[in-house]
């Protein structure tokens, strides 16, 4: 594209002041914890953290400036039902993801603070951490310490070839932990170190016991995101053939255009929620209009009055690779679109002037125009909370079905809120 129309930038000027303004406002009832371990009210910003926070922002009232807090200023905090309690933790400093795996069986034990979000308190707790490489770990608390449920996976020779082996140490660990029912163990064979598994355990232990606890986090139960789609189209026509007057001069022309829709992101199991199959059913339009003329002499010349708009229901389907961060996820995104028109001009007027008689006909721009357009995508955006602001271009193949070739490339601003 040689340029961006104007507003095309007001537009995208609008949605990240929309964002910004959005970032800087969602403050919810919440609380923090002192260091002395009073707890003040207040509101506290919060975001759907996928990592574990290392910082939180908090104020008295909705109105007040806010204070940022980190781990070595306060206890803990809590907003939107949820709770993240201050902890000295000791974890593995070597990665379990596969290309960092070495044949070192033993723990490289590193300590630091963090802030460990609550997912069940009572007479057993369960507690949660997220780093920034993505590496999930469990702790418990038993006699006031906060003890690593210990995994890991090293590296080990197996009939001359290395293979992957577990250290599950977890597995006794909390055997030993929920020891009050009598058949745990049966329970935990086929667990394994994911959230969901240790807090089916949890549960069972629980209902087994006949009991309760005072606090149990709600648990995601989908890997599935449905969003609403709306947003701006930037269309440009391009790669015109033959070298008619009319076609060469709807060559460059552009269109602003509206394109709303639906989508759903499906995140790959095992992926840690990195990657996600996105796929989406939206409209989209462009038209394209000129006016030209083809001079032989004086006496005698044509002008071309040519209109050609379509607009479409499109299936996008895309692979989505996410850059998780405490505050604001960053994805990439490539894929194919599959365009279905619902709606066509295809007009071409000639004012045909021969010395002394002129005559007007109505005929077509493109004699054989396509109602079907594969496309590819590629895009990348920025996600704070539900809402997510994003850059996609689209190259589309010709409209034509012979000879003639019209192309259509299209730059979308797309904005998106995740249900």
């Amino acid at each position: 594209m040689n340029y961006i129309p104007k507003t095309l930038l007001i537009l995208f000027a609008a949605f990240c002041s929309f964002l910004t303004s959005y970032s800087q406002q969602k403050l919810k009832p919440g609380y923090i914890i002192t260091l002395q371990g009073d707890t003040t009210k207040g509101f506290v910003e919060y975001h759907d953290w996928d990592m574990s926070p290392t910082e939180v922002l908090f104020a008295t009232t909705q109105k007040s400036k806010t204070t940022k807090y980190g781990v070595a200023d306060i206890n803990g905090f809590g907003v939107n039902n949820i709770k993240y309690t201050k902890a000295t933790v000791s974890v593995d400093s070597v990665s379990n993801q596969v290309e960092s795996l070495t044949y070192v069986s033993e723990f490289q034990i590193k300590t630091y603070d963090a802030f460990l979000l609550t997912i069940f308190d009572g007479p057993k707790n369960l507690y949660y951490f997220k780093n920034g490489n993505q590496e999930v770990y469990l702790f418990i608390n038993r006699n006031n310490n906060y003890e690593l449920l210990r995994y890991k996976r090293f590296l080990k020779d197996l009939n001359g070839s290395p293979h992957i082996a577990e250290n599950q140490g977890f597995l006794t660990q909390l055997a030993e932990y929920l020891n009050g029912c009598s058949d745990i163990k049966e329970k935990l064979y086929n667990t394994k170190y994911t959230l969901p598994d240790v807090s089916a355990a949890y549960k069972y232990y629980y209902a087994c016991l006949k009991s309760y606890a005072t606090y149990e986090k709600e648990q995601q139960k989908s890997h599935l995101k449905f969003n609403a789609i709306i947003g701006a189209s930037l269309s440009r026509f391009g790669n015109t053939k033959p070298d008619y007057v009319y076609l060469n001069a709807l060559n460059g022309k552009q269109s602003v255009n509206i394109a709303a829709g639906i989508g759903l992101d499906v995140f790959i199991p095992g992926s840690n929620q990195r990657w996600s199959i996105n796929n989406e059913a939206i409209y989209s339009s462009f038209k394209g209009r000129s006016n030209s003329v083809e001079y032989f002499n004086e006496g005698r010349y044509n002008n071309y009055d040519a209109t050609v708009s379509l607009s479409f229901i499109k299936i996008n389907s895309m692979i989505r690779y996410w850059f998780h961060n405490a505050k604001v996820n960053y994805f990439l995104n490539a894929g194919m679109s599959n365009g279905l028109a619902i709606k066509s001009i295809n007009k071409l007027i000639t004012d045909e002037q021969f010395y002394t008689s002129r005559k007007q006909t109505e005929g077509l721009v493109i004699p054989t125009l396509r109602k079907h357009e594969l496309g590819l995508l590629l895009g990348a955006g920025a996600q704070i909370d539900r809402f997510a602001l994003q850059l996609r271009y689209e190259y589309g193949g010709s409209l034509a079905t012979q000879e003639t070739q019209l192309k259509v490339q299209k730059l979308y601003l797309l904005l998106t809120y995740a249900f």
